[in-house]
């Protein structure tokens, strides 16, 4: 804390350490600094055994007191005393401070999952401290579990007439304390991913940058209606490198800062994030592709005479990548202003570890070197797929998902496993005995939409977009779909061969594109009288193997981007000067 203090007045140079901050503080920013909240969210069993393991309960100092607390309330007492106290003598100034805490370990009674207590109230200003000391709270609507199965927060209704745990959760917490009660941390993040449910849907990922900022707007109006005296949004910028609890396993821990997880909702919490260099767009413009490797057919497509077949007829196939995607462009003769998915479906083979060529899913009678597959059969009907023995949720998960390994290990042909992420583990709640079920959410599907962060429809978790005015369908997977460990210097995880810690470098990722015709609903190609049941690939097809464009994506040390304020940004920044404009 004595470092803090000084980079707050400009007097210390912090050396660099990997994983931490470093550099030299020589500006004095002590007017613009309201207070300090100093600690983590404390883990409910160091808190514990800090208590048990506490000669002498309670502390006397000078500036804050913790009379008769517990050992770990006294604990934190002395660390604030000796702050104030150093930044009062050196620097001659005072400001409040107090420590962080969150619902894991709040002072409230929660039968829906007991835990212990750390209590703010337990640690008092003294005389000697105008400044005095607050309450902090890290504060987010889908953890603990207790938000959601406790009845008197789910049902809970809030000032708009609504249901609303978070807004339920505030209000008892700032009727617990004494002090004034900050909520120094909320938000939800706008990543691909989801990690944890909401029972009000303000969950943990899955939101577009709009959403986003429509849901801090929301929770900060709780925070404001439930008398706090304040909340801090986190974060003012997204963080490329955090972990999430349901992701770290598959990712290179010390590569994480490197690369853009768009699937990690820990790394997207921020108002402001980072566009990688070197993205396309995903909004059908042909100039951004125009480095891509490239394709053309090597034959002439299969032509039904159903009026469908310029949109059958592929006439290039374009990949390219950057510090977040893979990017892939089929381009076609003609789509007439859309696609008629009844007609037409695109299917997309994906390999990355040279394991040799499969039967590919849905009724298709080709194969290809394939460890994913995706299907585009339009919105709410396209997907990517794994190859069940690449499967990693299933590596890790599987015998809590109930999933019948066996055919995992040995699948049939043409075998393609949904893409899943775990979000739930389960849990028993406590008052009833009632068991709360592993849950996990099919994280391959895929959303159409306008990429382009300058486009008015634009949609951040758009995955594919259909650009008629281009004849073009574009489609972009994060990479840790791909089960890719560290794009930056192409690094993939080998699960099932090698297990979690493994990674093996690639040289090149293997793309092709086809077209059928569907049978039904559920996407089985069409029989044809030909080689085959495609239509169309790229590049081609010979033997009933498919052959597939070779790719190799660039490598880098330290990632280029652009800094763009989200609309999530625009909207809490209305949200706040509107309740300024109040006081």
């Amino acid at each position: 804390m004595r470092r803090v203090v000084d980079a707050v007045h400009g007097a210390t140079t912090v050396e660099p350490r990997p994983g931490y901050a470093s550099g030299t503080y020589d500006a004095d920013v002590g007017d613009a600094v309201l207070g300090y909240v100093v600690g983590i969210e404390w883990p409910p069993a160091v808190v514990a055994e800090t208590n048990r393991a506490a000669d002498a309960p309670g502390y006397d100092g000078e500036y804050l007191a913790a009379p008769d607390a517990p050992g770990f309330e006294s604990w934190l007492a002395a660390r604030l005393d000796a702050a104030v106290g150093y930044e009062a003598r050196e620097y001659d100034a005072q400001r409040p401070a107090a420590f962080t805490n969150w619902v894991t370990t709040d002072p409230l009674d929660h039968p829906y999952e007991p835990f212990v207590a750390v209590d703010p109230d337990a640690v008092a200003a003294t005389d000697a401290y105008d400044a005095g000391t607050f309450a902090a709270y890290h504060v987010y609507p889908y953890y603990p579990p207790l938000l959601n199965e406790t009845p008197a927060y789910a049902n809970y209704t809030d000032h708009r007439g609504e249901p609303n745990s978070y807004a339920g959760y505030l209000n008892d917490l700032v009727g617990a304390t004494d002090h004034p009660l900050l909520v120094a941390e909320f938000g939800v993040p706008a990543s691909r991913g989801v990690a944890q449910r909401d029972v009000h849907g303000r969950d943990h990922g899955g939101h577009t940058e709009t959403e986003q900022g429509e849901i801090f707007a929301a929770m900060y109006e709780d925070v404001r209606e439930a008398d706090a005296a304040g909340g801090i949004a986190f974060s003012w910028h997204d963080e490329w490198f955090k972990r999430t609890w349901n992701l770290d396993d598959f990712s290179d821990p010390d590569r994480r800062p490197h690369w853009s997880n768009v699937q990690s909702p820990e790394q997207r919490f921020g108002l402001l994030t980072f566009d990688p260099e070197g993205a396309v767009p995903l909004d059908g413009s042909a100039g951004a592709w125009a480095d891509a490797t490239a394709a053309t057919p090597e034959r002439d497509p299969v032509r039904l005479r159903d009026g469908a077949d310029a949109s059958r007829e592929l006439t290039g196939l374009r990949v390219t990548s950057d510090a977040a995607y893979l990017s892939i462009r089929i381009e076609l003769d003609a789509l007439d202003g859309g696609v008629d998915w009844d007609a037409t479906n695109y299917l997309l083979a994906v390999g990355v570890t040279d394991r040799g060529a499969r039967a590919l899913p849905y009724g298709v009678d080709a194969a290809a070197p394939a460890d994913f597959c995706v299907r585009l059969g339009g919105p709410g009907d396209s997907r990517a797929t794994v190859r069940p023995q690449y499967d990693k949720f299933a590596y890790q998960y599987g015998a809590e998902a109930g999933l019948d390994l066996d055919a995992y290990r040995d699948p049939e042909p043409g075998a393609f496993a949904p893409i899943r992420t775990v979000v739930s583990r389960g849990y028993t709640v406590p008052p009833t005995d009632e068991r709360v079920p592993f849950e996990s959410v099919e994280t391959g599907t895929l959303r159409y939409g306008n990429g382009n962060p300058e486009a008015d429809a634009f949609d951040s978790l758009a995955d594919v977009h259909v650009s008629p005015a281009t004849d073009a369908v574009e489609v972009r997977l994060p990479w840790l779909l791909l089960n890719v460990a560290d794009p930056s210097r192409r690094r993939l995880g080998d699960f099932w061969s090698e297990g979690l810690d493994a990674h093996e470098t690639f040289e090149a990722i293997d793309v092709a594109a086809a077209s059928y015709a569907p049978a039904g609903a559920d996407g089985t190609a069409a029989e044809l009288d030909a080689e085959t049941n495609l239509t169309h690939a790229v590049p081609g097809v010979s033997g009933g193997r498919i052959r597939l464009l070779r790719f190799a994506p660039p490598t880098w040390d330290r990632p280029a981007y652009t800094e763009r304020l989200k609309e999530s940004g625009r909207i809490v920044g209305d949200t706040f000067g509107r309740y300024a404009d109040r006081e």
